[in-house]
């Protein structure tokens, strides 16, 4: 499970990065359905560091409504997670 949830950080951190080299240069978009599910399946948390960092996505409303229920539900996960001793 832990090498999952690295390796789906990692990627929802790298996809972040390169969403905004595309928002800079006014390039085609990465969709935020595909951000967000990358979120859902466990990459919250790269992708929510990363986007503090570098500041994206930190003021688009409709994505965060989204992205706020689904990194509260995978903290009571990860503290779930930790309690069984799964991780």
């Amino acid at each position: 499970m832990m090498d999952y949830l690295v390796f789906i950080n990692v990627l929802a951190s790298v996809t972040c990065l390169f969403d905004k080299y595309l928002a800079k240069r006014k390039k085609y978009r990465i969709s935020e359905k595909i951000l967000l599910s990358m979120c859902a399946i466990g990459g919250v948390y790269g992708f929510y560091i990363v986007s503090r960092i570098i500041r994206h996505k930190t003021r688009d409303k409709k994505f965060l409504i989204f992205l706020y229920p689904i990194l509260i539900i995978w903290l009571i996960l990860g503290f779930i997670m930790i309690g069984w001793g799964d991780i």
